[in-house]
């Protein structure tokens, strides 16, 4: 997504008057509207530009003031106020306030008309937009289509045209179900005095971030770079499939589909967390895929039935690595009553959760049931 820096050094906006914090000129900027009437605030877009004369309001600095939050709140990330009509000169209380909101803000000479601010601004959205479409395009045909037809050393190169380096570390983290709009870009974040590129790609309903970076990171840094670009999309209630790091360009396709599976599993599963590691579900996600290549219903002699209770019991056994105590305390149950439980499960199928071979029947049989499960509800939706 462009900044405004980006914007003052290609378009008319150089010839405004910036009139706040230089660091806010790093805010996002991807709309531009009108706003003559207050009530506007209500319909623009996140990380708009609002151009205004302010004239229904002129008089009031309380009332400027409060529209000041009012568009901040409503995804406003710059004002441009024309002045030498109805106000002639921005107040510093004004300047003061948008600083501190974080709203960058500028004023707008007497002889630049709107229409030369929007026309000039739009037309550099719109090849912002399309060259975001050709990024995509490179990266869906590397991850979903044969790429033979190029060379390596080609699409390394086309790739840096869009400042992604094909040759360096990358991971993806993909989510289902909100609708992707204004979050479908190219990207930069900074951390640590390192910066990271990122490029969003959707196929079908799932959306699929991936991130690039020179120098390989901990697994700590990972999240603390997914909650970044997050809480820069504004997106925080989603859960999300997280790949590993890999590197060049078979490394980016692995993550991809690494991601997938982790979000597919994590959904069987029903995990709680917001977030679905590769590494963390990988004995799930290698038993599913035997399982896939498998005729199901002949993959174990003894189909096993327990409730749901058991199986959930079973399952939080396994993610505290058969441990009683914790276990227990997450199911918030009396360690005695996990006991009675494990036992009661040895009992209706004769597999015992204390012993290794036991789990292995009980792990596959429990996750079939969670694939049943979620086949079933398919099914029935269609």
């Amino acid at each position: 997504m462009l900044t405004l820096i980006d914007l003052i050094h290609e378009s008319i906006l150089s010839e405004l008057k910036y009139l706040t914090d230089k660091k806010l000129l790093d805010n996002k900027v991807s709309s531009i509207t009108v706003m003559e009437v207050p009530d506007t605030y209500k319909w623009i877009e996140d990380y708009s530009i609002v151009i205004t004369s302010l004239y229904s309001i002129r008089d009031s600095e309380e009332e400027i003031l409060e529209i000041l939050e009012k568009l901040k709140r409503n995804g406003c990330t710059c004002l441009a106020i024309k002045t030498g009509i109805y106000i002639n000169k921005i107040s510093d209380k004004v300047i003061n306030k948008a600083n501190k909101l974080g709203l960058a803000m500028f004023e707008i000479p007497l002889d630049i008309k709107y229409v030369d601010i929007i026309n000039g601004i739009s037309h550099i959205f719109y090849e912002d937009e399309v060259k975001i479409s050709k990024a995509q395009n490179v990266f869906y045909n590397l991850i979903f289509e044969d790429y033979d037809y190029y060379s390596e050393k080609d699409l390394v190169e086309k790739s840096k045209y869009y400042g992604l380096d094909l040759n360096s570390y990358v991971f993806v983290f993909s989510t289902i179900g909100f609708n992707e709009n204004k979050e479908n870009d190219l990207g930069d974040i900074s951390l640590s005095n390192n910066k990271y590129r990122y490029i969003s790609l959707q196929n079908k309903d799932v959306i699929s971030i991936i991130v690039f970076f020179e120098n390989k990171i901990c697994e700590k840094e990972k999240y603390e770079i997914i909650s970044e670009i997050l809480r820069d999309k504004k997106i925080n209630k989603n859960n999300f499939g997280i790949s590993p790091i890999y590197e060049k360009i078979d490394g980016l396709r692995k993550a991809y589909f690494d991601s997938i599976k982790a979000l597919n599993i994590g959904k069987i599963l029903e995990l709680k967390e917001k977030y679905f590691n590769y590494r963390d579900l990988e004995a799930y996600i290698t038993v599913y895929d035997l399982l896939n290549n498998l005729d199901k219903k002949d993959t174990i002699n003894k189909k096993i039935k327990l409730n749901k209770d058991l199986y959930q019991t079973l399952h939080t056994y396994y993610d505290y690595n058969l441990n009683i105590k914790k276990a227990s305390e997450a199911l918030f149950i009396h360690e005695n009553t996990l006991r009675y439980r494990l036992n009661k499960i040895e009992e209706i199928c004769s597999y015992s959760p204390y012993k290794f071979k036991d789990n292995l029947i009980l792990f596959i049989n429990y996750l079939l049931n969670k694939i049943e499960e979620i086949e079933g509800d398919s099914d029935g939706k269609k």
